[in-house]
């Protein structure tokens, strides 16, 4: 937990996020890409009228929940074992926590305490994005074009989606995030304190957000490992 991010560089990483959310009482609507209006500009007439009104209709730039697995699927799934397996790797190779040494004694100490945030991080999500009715995982936008999927990527880690489509304050990830890096002070060397554990959190943060940009454009990537391409849309 020696590594700490500036805390300008933390503050601009969060701007994107909280500045969509701050217009309205807690939570967005996502705008589709491909709308009415984009719709009949290509075609050079007006509008369609909605078919309802405008706050029933159900954004696109996501696809809609579907039922979320059981605890233990998500706390062993994929991309979670993969954010642990890099974490417990990083850790290792930079010596994280000097006093525990770089042999396997050490690499044993910090894939528990690692492990061990992971399943408050975990828990915490679960519990309160069950609680609150939203969905913390990350779905790749529905839209095409480079640009509106960068933003999805980047919106997509300081929000979480609702049933009914929309967007709500990213409440049980940062939960989930902080609680688990404050929950492994006790285990720690005693020079590490709360300061620590908030500068890990930020690094939690920051590793979700690039996971986004790679589960958003992996289409993409892999075909350029394979091919030697890569052309996202314009």
């Amino acid at each position: 937990m020696g590594t700490r991010l500036p805390a300008r560089l933390v503050l601009l990483s969060l701007l994107p996020g909280f500045a969509a959310l701050a217009a309205g009482d807690g939570s967005v609507a996502p705008v589709a890409e491909d709308g009415p209006a984009a719709l009949a500009g290509k075609a050079g007439e007006a509008a369609p009228a909605p078919t309802a009104p405008a706050e029933t209709l159900v954004s696109t730039a996501a696809p809609p929940l579907i039922p979320r697995p059981d605890f233990l699927s998500t706390l062993v799934a994929p991309g979670a074992m993969a954010k642990f397996t890099l974490a417990v790797a990083y850790d290792q190779a930079t010596d994280q926590i000097p006093e525990w040494g770089p042999a396997a004694a050490g690499l044993r100490r910090r894939a528990q305490i690692l492990f061990g945030g992971h399943v408050v991080d975990t828990s915490l999500e679960y519990s309160i994005s069950g609680w609150r009715h939203t969905d913390f995982r990350y779905a790749r936008c529905q839209c095409k074009r480079f640009p509106a999927r960068a933003r999805h990527a980047i919106l997509g880690e300081f929000t979480e989606r609702r049933a009914d489509g929309g967007l709500a304050l990213p409440i049980s990830r940062f939960a989930g995030a902080y609680s688990s890096t404050l929950a492994a002070i006790p285990f720690l060397p005693s020079r590490y304190g709360a300061l620590d554990a908030l500068n890990r959190g930020n690094m939690i943060v920051a590793t979700d957000l690039g996971f986004n940009f790679l589960q958003e454009f992996w289409p993409e990537i892999k075909r350029a490992l394979l091919h030697g391409r890569f052309r996202p849309a314009p």
